[in-house]
């Protein structure tokens, strides 16, 4: 369930907001927050480890929809975690541990 949550945010996230600059960014920041948000309560619910690859990945998610609507403070810190998991999990050498480190500028 919650890693269909995370992909129909990302959908509605790429489809709804990033390339168009209107009035409805606020409630589709907001819907895909509150999907991500709900991903990240059912991962942590329901898995065994709370150090997870998807919960790193949610975490980056959030962080770029508060970029997205410049809340940076927001952004820095939910990248800020899915680094800090990225490279627990990963290793300093992963790609993704790059694109954190990338996404927090």
């Amino acid at each position: 369930a919650a890693a269909c949550l995370n992909c129909i945010a990302v959908l509605l996230f790429h489809n709804g907001n990033a390339a168009n600059a209107n009035s409805n960014n606020k409630e589709t920041f907001r819907t895909v927050l509150n999907l991500l948000e709900s991903a990240l309560t059912v991962y942590r619910q329901h898995s065994a480890d709370r150090q997870s690859k998807p919960i790193a990945t949610l975490l980056n998610n959030i962080g770029r929809v508060y970029y997205m609507d410049g809340k940076y403070e927001e952004a820095l810190q939910a990248y800020s975690k899915a680094l800090e998991l990225r490279r627990e999990i990963l290793g300093p050498r992963s790609i993704d541990v790059a694109a954190s480190v990338c996404n927090m500028g």
